[in-house]
């Protein structure tokens, strides 16, 4: 007999026997954990080999590799498995286990498993599961239905509720630069190049792999790094898998190498923080080093008329800055602004929107085109005058734009959106 769904809740009413031929369980790997520990829970049902081969009928329209119903509301639903059966009144998949022998009987396994990553303390608890199934010991044929069930039974069998305890990190021993992994990790660095000039800038691609909570932990930061600026990073994420490519230029030459960098995480089973390390990355800058700053007096720099030639060399300083102003004023007013140079240069045919974009920023920053991107791109727009959610919208497009360039989808209107936003910008500060 077919059934559909909603029907189930009238098959159960009618009253279900409990049949030992059946079980479910919540098996968990352990009933303590931290604070962001990933915990997998498993839901194993048992069916008596001669049960599910054999005695198991339809309960609903749709038929299903495995024709039971199963209620546990805690179960995300998994978006594949070996076999199809119902979830919490849905359409769900389970996997094929090995099959056990439990007081001299043989049961056909199954499993559904749930990987959860708990954020607060507390206590987790599993409502114990149920399992719902029809079945039949005799069957007929039928030239309209096919194989009907004679006499079916409604069976149902439930199993315990589990408890995980959640603890909180410890304070003591936690390190200053701790980012919240919690796992046991292992991380390695690339970088490319490794022969490169002052300013240019180069990309230090971090991989970290291991078992944790890959989705949630802060990257390493490499704030603290002198000698370098970094402009910003791109990460991607896998359930076993953080890779985070830095984008860096040495400020100066005489760099030999790229720091070591440190990654701070909790090891639940050692119950203690960890620190990994990427060792160092050799590396050959050219350009000028910085020099010692000369400690000589006055005097000895300039005889015994110092406070002479400084004098005369303010004047001839303020002289010229004021040569300067006067034709930086006269230039001003003929030469085009960054926007109509923008607009200029949109119209020609493949033209580069990114690149004019970025430019553009540059030129309103009064920044060199490769610090334009950074994290603080819409503050330091703000600070140049530009209205809060323009700055806001910009940055967020520059970041889609980086990440188009990095993989990511491409924006077929980009050069539309870029000419809206210089417009935006130069109407709270034309240049």
């Amino acid at each position: 007999m077919s059934r559909t769904l909603p029907l189930l809740l009238f098959v159960l009413a009618a009253g279900a026997r409990a049949d030992d031929r059946a079980f479910v369980e919540t098996v968990i790997e352990r009933t303590t954990c931290f604070v962001e520990e990933s915990i997998t829970v498993r839901l194993r049902i048992g069916l008596e080999e001669r049960l599910a081969k054999t005695q198991l009928v339809q309960m609903f329209q749709r038929p299903f590799d495995l024709p039971v119903s199963v209620h546990a509301p805690w179960l995300k639903p998994p978006k594949s498995g070996s076999v199809t059966l119902v979830l919490n009144g849905e359409p769900g998949h389970a996997n094929r286990r090995e099959a056990e022998n439990r007081n001299g009987r043989r049961f056909l396994m199954y499993e559904i498993a749930h990987t959860l990553t708990p954020s607060q303390p507390g206590a987790i608890v599993f409502e114990a599961p149920r399992l719902n199934y029809v079945h039949a010991a005799e069957f007929r044929d039928d030239l309209v239905h096919g194989r009907t069930a004679v006499n079916e039974l409604t069976a149902s069998t439930h199993g315990q509720p589990v408890t995980l305890t959640v603890q909180a990190l410890p304070e003591d021993g936690r390190p200053a630069d701790f980012g919240g992994a919690v796992g046991r990790f292992r991380m390695r660095t690339t970088a490319t190049p490794h022969d490169l000039d002052a300013g240019a800038t180069l990309k230090l691609v971090l991989t970290i792999e291991g078992e944790g909570n890959f989705a949630t932990f802060a990257a390493p930061s490499l704030d603290g790094w002198t000698g370098f600026h970094v402009y910003g990073a791109l990460e991607a994420k896998t359930p076993r898998l953080r890779i985070v490519t830095y984008e860096i230029a040495p400020l100066h030459g005489g760099i030999e190498e790229l720091p070591a960098i440190r990654f701070a995480y909790f090891d639940p089973q050692a119950r203690a923080y960890r620190t990994a390390i990427a060792k160092p990355i050799p590396l050959i800058v050219h350009g000028k080093k910085p020099g010692p700053i000369a400690k000589t007096k006055p005097s000895e720099r300039a005889g015994g008329y110092g406070w002479l030639y400084a004098a005369l060399a303010s004047i001839a300083v303020g002289l010229l800055s004021l040569v300067w102003f006067a034709r930086r004023r006269r230039a001003r007013a003929t030469a085009p602004t960054s926007a109509e140079r923008f607009h200029e240069r949109a119209q020609e045919p493949n033209a580069d929107g990114e690149a004019l974009f970025t430019a553009f920023l540059a030129a309103h920053l009064g920044v060199p085109v490769a610090a334009v991107i950074g994290p603080d791109l819409a503050r330091r727009l703000e600070e140049a005058g530009a209205a809060s959610d323009v700055s806001q919208r910009t940055a967020m497009f520059v970041e889609r734009l980086v990440g188009a360039r990095y993989g990511g989808r491409k924006n077929a209107d980009a050069l539309a959106e870029a000419s809206r936003l210089v417009d935006e910008i130069s109407a709270c500060r034309p240049l």
